[in-house]
């Protein structure tokens, strides 16, 4: 039963891999981030095959559900409602739960496409994000091609995230997207593209 277990968490992990080596980081201009972020189709970020650097869990997340999707698991969404380290305010930070065998992962990526993977239920403390967490919510998404991120959250546009969720506010994401248009540089843009992403056990 183990040995099976361990087939399936590394069936699991290829997939994460495939995500890694497949979706590029790069540096969308404001506006461009604005229009497409979390808009386009699972399919269509997969076919272009780049999120931009400074925001790419929703999208990577999403990307990596399809594929575990259509590889056979049954991938739960983790939405964690936090207090940002950048804004002060809430946003959000997502994650997958996954079940190889009997047993249950967490696969939560992180800056520069890196990626953490440990057992039992997600846990703001070992996912290590954000200075105070306000709410965990799973959510069983489709994770289909034809759906986009947004899709996947339940929502239209970025206006309805307030009825969907307890603490993020669309003057939230407003907000948050100003202070990425103030952070963004081709320095910080190069420090990230310098990692070369890993999946790291806890």
């Amino acid at each position: 039963m183990r040995r099976k277990a361990d087939a399936e968490l590394e069936r699991a992990l290829s997939e994460v891999r495939w995500v890694q080596e497949n979706i590029v980081l790069v540096r969308f201009r404001p506006m461009e981030n604005e229009r497409l972020f979390g808009r386009r189709t699972i399919a269509r970020i997969i076919e272009q095959g780049k999120v931009n650097y400074m925001s790419p869990c929703l999208e990577l997340t999403s990307v990596l559900g399809a594929r575990l999707k259509e590889a056979g698991f049954k991938p739960v969404l983790v939405v964690q409602e936090l207090i940002s380290h950048h804004t002060g305010k809430p946003l959000m930070h997502f994650a997958l739960e996954v079940m190889a065998g009997r047993k249950q992962y967490v696969l939560d990526f992180k800056a520069g496409k890196d990626a953490v993977v440990y057992a039992g239920k997600y846990s703001p403390e070992k996912s290590s994000t954000g200075k105070e967490s306000l709410s965990v919510k799973r959510m069983r998404s489709g994770f289909s091609r034809e759906s986009s991120p947004l899709g996947v959250l339940g929502i239209r546009n970025w206006a309805e995230v307030g009825r969907k969720f307890r603490h993020v506010k669309f003057e939230h994401v407003r907000g948050a997207a100003e202070r990425m248009r103030i952070d963004d540089s081709s320095k910080i843009f190069e420090s990230v593209r310098k990692i070369r992403p890993s999946i790291r056990r806890l």
